[in-house]
């Protein structure tokens, strides 16, 4: 049994999902290998009030949610990584605005990984990907420049330690 469907998602049920990708260092000192330098969101730069958000999108027939995940990364992002390198971290049921499963997940990149990114593939619905240093990070949470719930949910499962 996959941990989202410990949760109550199951195989045919709709859903999306969202990905947390933490860029870590390329080359650190010892313990040091595990602390993100930034964290890699997309946005669509021509809507009206645009906002930085996790990437993801709903899944297609016959996929799991961690398949799901796969695609829209790589779609969103051009980062490519091994189904076995997200980790699962919840499931969420959203009634609006369409009723669905939000299933989470996180996965690492590092630094040098950022070359490949890009926002070409034939998956991508317009946005546009971008690393934000931690520095950034804060920034753009506090001046609302990334999508609350987003946010909120990050927080609550303390992927991030702040709002």
């Amino acid at each position: 049994m996959h941990p989202w469907e410990e949760d109550g998602v199951k195989p045919d049920d709709d859903l999306s999902s969202l990905i947390f990708c933490r860029v870590l260092p390329d080359a650190t000192s010892e313990g040091e290998e595990h602390i993100p330098v930034g964290y890699v969101f997309v946005i669509e730069r021509n809507r009206r009030d645009p906002k930085y958000k996790l990437a993801g999108g709903h899944k297609v027939k016959g996929e799991t949610p961690q398949e799901t995940a796969q695609r829209e990364l790589k779609g969103e992002t051009g980062l490519v990584r091994a189904l076995d390198e997200f980790v699962y971290i919840s499931a969420e049921w959203k009634d609006r605005p369409s009723p669905h499963w939000s299933v989470l997940f996180s996965i690492n990149v590092r630094v040098s990984d950022l070359t490949m990114m890009h926002p070409y593939d034939v998956e991508n619905e317009g946005e546009q990907p971008e690393y934000l240093s931690m520095s950034q990070f804060r920034t753009e949470v506090g001046s609302q420049g990334i999508l609350r719930p987003h946010i909120k949910r990050l927080v609550e499962h303390s992927l991030v330690l702040f709002v």
